[in-house]
């Protein structure tokens, strides 16, 4: 916006307010000049993390065995374990060098046939996808997805290139074993 320019009062604004370098959706007051706390690094790798993958608080939770509110308060401020954001890192480079069935990263379709609704299921459930996800990201719609694979079809064999490099993946890096500080043990959450 340029310089002194006044805008009515939209979105919480006072008519003829300037707004604020800072001023962001949410702001409680008029000022809209507050400042917005800046969130760690770590908070930031995580919540990009968990979106490269497709992970929610609760899939997160399930995978890593940690509790979900732990992870809240890691993205928040509190100091996160390096293994765990160690393990995220990793799924996350999987996630961006096979960012969908038309990348360049995959080559060659191999030699495994084709994935049928079993095989789609199985990945999916290793992965830590819905239906719905898998067909946002690979480009598909989740109808048409859902009623070819349950009349007996077949993915096409890129996409099931693709899918089988990413389950491959997951399996290649199991949530960390976590350190017990108060038993001096080492398990997994």
């Amino acid at each position: 916006m340029s310089e002194g320019m006044v805008i009515p009062r939209i979105c919480g604004q006072a008519r003829g307010e300037v707004p604020g370098e800072f001023a962001r959706y949410g702001d409680r007051g008029f000022g809209g000049t507050r400042a917005s706390t800046p969130r760690p690094v770590c908070g930031r790798e995580i919540q990009l993390c968990l979106s490269t993958i497709g992970w929610g608080f609760l899939q997160v939770e399930r995978r890593s065995g940690i509790d979900r509110h732990q992870i809240r308060r890691w993205i928040r401020g509190t100091p996160a374990d390096p293994e765990f954001l160690a393990w995220l890192q990793a799924l996350r480079g999987l996630h961006q060098r096979y960012v969908s069935p038309f990348a360049l990263t995959i080559t060659g379709l191999g030699n495994r046939p084709s994935l049928c609704a079993h095989g789609v299921a199985r990945a999916c459930l290793v992965i830590g996808w819905s239906e719905r996800t898998l067909a946002e990201r690979a480009g598909e719609q989740r109808t048409a997805m859902r009623r070819r694979l349950s009349k007996g079809g077949l993915l096409c064999p890129r996409t099931s290139r693709w899918l089988d490099l990413l389950e491959s993946g997951h399996r290649d890096y199991p949530r960390p074993e976590y350190h017990d500080v108060s038993t001096g043990s080492y398990h997994h959450a």
